[in-house]
């Protein structure tokens, strides 16, 4: 019965290691998730930097053309404006000149402030072009390790799970069975030492005949309260 027990915890000691490293495994794809997911990210803010570097060319190029029929406006509205004999048709063409170059002062402005957008916006696209050229650089490395990790735990799984069977081979069937079925709901601890007159899995009190029956280890115990497989620690 002692050697069937000791067994048993032996077997989930081994089974929380195989828990642990399954978690550390499964953890590692969403790891790699969430890498390639924020790398996208910024690669489509790159992009959108990119667009509007195009935009501001295309703006800008709009306003230069419009700037130059206002400026071919001007000069033809100034040699118009020898011809006229007019008093009313001269203020009209002044007025028109006036418009004509309150119109030009506001493109040159536009031009001017896009020239500048568009410096400022160059330097961080190409900043972030930068560091996204790194950080592809520095994911495609951490990717590569992990892996690595997974191959790595995957052998170690193996291995264990390996290992396992011979401690399924070993138990008493009635053992194995209801330790198995427990697992899963008790945080895969199951075998626990009464500690005093307490259960060492839920702490509250085991009845004496309990513990009596612990201690000749001649039978498997259960705990009243939670179900776990009590032993007697000496």
């Amino acid at each position: 019965m002692r050697e069937s027990l000791k067994l048993l915890m032996e077997l989930q000691n081994l089974d929380l290691v195989i828990d642990d490293l399954k978690v550390q495994k499964e953890e590692i794809p969403e790891k790699i998730k969430g890498m390639q997911e924020q790398y996208k990210i910024d690669v489509e803010k790159m992009e959108e930097d990119k667009n509007s570097l195009s935009y501001l060319q295309v703006d800008k190029k709009n306003k230069e053309i419009e700037l130059g029929s206002e400026e071919e406006a001007i000069k033809k509205h100034q040699k118009e404006l020898n011809s006229i004999k007019k008093n009313e048709a001269y203020k009209s063409m002044l007025k028109q000149i006036e418009d004509a170059n309150r119109k030009k002062q506001q493109l040159e402005d536009e031009i001017l402030e896009i020239m500048q957008k568009n410096e400022d916006l160059k330097k961080e696209f190409e900043s972030r072009k930068m560091q996204i050229e790194q950080g592809k650089k520095t994911m495609d490395e951490e990717i590569n390790s992990l892996n690595k990790e997974v191959k790595h735990l995957s052998e170690k799984m193996e291995e264990l799970i390996q290992k396992r069977s011979f401690y399924t081979g070993n138990i008493p069937k009635e053992y194995l069975q209801t330790y198995e079925k427990m697992r899963g709901n008790k945080g895969g601890v199951v075998v626990v030492s009464i500690n005093i007159d307490n259960c060492g899995g839920c702490h509250l009190s085991v009845l004496p005949q309990s513990i009596n029956e612990a201690m000749k280890d001649k039978e498997l115990v259960l705990c009243e309260n939670c179900g776990r497989i009590l032993y007697w620690k000496e």
